[in-house]
């Protein structure tokens, strides 16, 4: 995708991050797991760093079957989630305590006040800033309730 934009790909590398998702059991790993994620990860993209200072670059998921990893692993389900906005989030008006955090940190402003009450519009992307951000757990968006919210720090 970046090559007809005149970028000329060097290298790439595949990292497995941990999960956003805090309201679905399923799609939820546990706290160890993905401490274990950022691990492998930081010592991944050190040695590759190294590397690219000296002129090696990664292909790590260039290849057929990298595309095909890919494709399968999430981009079926989630790629053409994200490419529409969806309305499916739901913010719970009896817990929400009008704090504005959610409308604050939404990327695509998908989330105003209304009389103290968050409310959310039709543009969300899935991104689950505003679920794993919101101190009153009155935000859902695939699930029905709040299991565990986290983020990158806690897994550092």
């Amino acid at each position: 995708m970046l090559e007809p934009l005149g970028c000329n790909v060097l290298g790439g590398l595949q990292i497995k991050i941990p999960d956003s998702i805090c309201d679905e059991t399923v799609l939820k790993r546990i706290t160890q797991d993905n401490r274990m994620l950022v691990q492998t990860a930081q010592k991944k993209i050190q040695t590759a760093a190294e590397q690219f200072k000296k002129g090696e670059f990664s292909k790590q998921g260039m290849g057929f079957l990298g595309h095909l990893w890919g494709l399968f692993g999430k981009r079926l389900y989630f790629g053409c989630k994200t490419k529409i906005s969806s309305d499916k989030l739901k913010i719970n008006g009896k817990k929400c305590i009008g704090c504005g955090i959610c409308a604050e940190i939404c990327p695509k402003q998908n989330i105003a006040l209304c009389l103290g009450i968050a409310v959310p519009s039709n543009q969300c992307t899935m991104c689950y800033r505003c679920v794993n951000q919101c101190s009153q757990q009155a935000i859902t968006l695939l699930g029905k309730r709040v299991i565990q919210q986290n983020n990158i720090e806690d897994f550092i």
